[in-house]
């Protein structure tokens, strides 16, 4: 029932809309209180994450994914990780990532494709204006013999770029001064990676020549 309400918010008018959002909640409400296994808890917290994106709340909507994959992964749950990966892709694409948001959404059409999904392959296509060459490639990803850990390192990689580029963008999205923008994505950078020091130089105007721009 979650999933359905999900889908029906997503597909909702302006004025469909607040009805369809408290639907949704209620369904959440019981989903939690059923979920006493670990995989209820998984799909609990992926439906959660993308009704917080529906409300504008991006920050709250990362960390319920956080959680969502942290048992997606231990359970090796491919219906989890493949709407875990859709939630993103839509977080990258509201924030205007559009390029990311298609990587990823590419990840997940794949994974549809190999479990013979064929319906939220078609919907992840339409959602995200896959062409004829990106439905190619996830077809060839989507074959047994792509499948190996070196492609599953790539796309770990791949999603925490990912996440560090939706990271940055909401730390930086209350501020307008060009400068305090630059400071706060640049302490959100070291943070990601755990340096020390951090710093922006900036090409001048009509020049070549490297200019300090602001550090930490």
């Amino acid at each position: 029932q979650a999933y359905a309400r999900l889908e029906q918010s997503r597909r909702a008018t302006s004025a469909e809309r607040p009805l369809r959002m408290r639907q949704l909640r209620d369904a959440l409400h019981q989903l939690r209180r059923a979920a006493s296994h670990s995989m209820f808890r998984c799909h609990h917290h992926v439906v959660r994450a993308e009704y917080e994106r529906l409300r504008g709340h991006d920050r709250a909507a990362m960390r319920w994914l956080h959680r969502a994959e942290v048992i997606a992964h231990q359970s090796d749950a491919p219906w989890p990780e493949f709407e875990i990966a859709h939630v993103r892709a839509q977080l990258l694409l509201d924030a205007g990532h559009h390029l990311a948001a298609k990587r990823l959404a590419q990840l997940a059409h794949a994974q549809a494709l190999r479990m013979g999904w064929l319906s939220r392959a078609r919907r992840i296509a339409s959602i995200f204006h896959l062409d004829s060459t990106s439905s190619s490639g996830a077809l060839a990803a989507a074959s047994p013999a792509r499948e190996s850990t070196a492609s599953d390192a790539d796309a770990v990689r791949l999603r925490m770029s990912l996440d560090a580029l939706m990271e940055v963008s909401l730390a930086s999205a209350s501020v307008t001064d060009p400068r305090g923008k630059a400071r706060v994505a640049l302490a959100e950078l070291a943070r990601l990676l755990g340096a020390e020091r951090a710093y922006l130089f900036l090409c001048r105007e009509g020049s070549d020549e490297l200019e300090f721009h602001v550090g930490r």
